[in-house]
């Protein structure tokens, strides 16, 4: 049953909002920036850190939300 508890609680933190405020805007903004420069290899250095630190964020953002409630 312990197994089952995890997966639950993993499936329900990705179910949160806070995680996709974060990463939506890195992912819009990452997209935006490939496609204005899609021949380019300079956009790679710069959304994959974005996207990574956006996601890092919004885990940690509703880790904090749900330790404190």
């Amino acid at each position: 049953m312990a197994v089952l508890e995890i997966i639950w609680e993993i499936a329900d933190f990705f179910c949160s909002w806070r995680l996709y405020l974060c990463l939506g805007p890195a992912l819009l903004g990452a997209f935006f920036l490939h496609d204005s420069f899609p021949d380019a290899s300079w956009p790679w250095f710069i959304s994959i850190p974005v996207v990574i630190t956006a996601l890092c964020g919004g885990l940690y953002w509703d880790w904090r939300a749900r330790r404190i409630c």
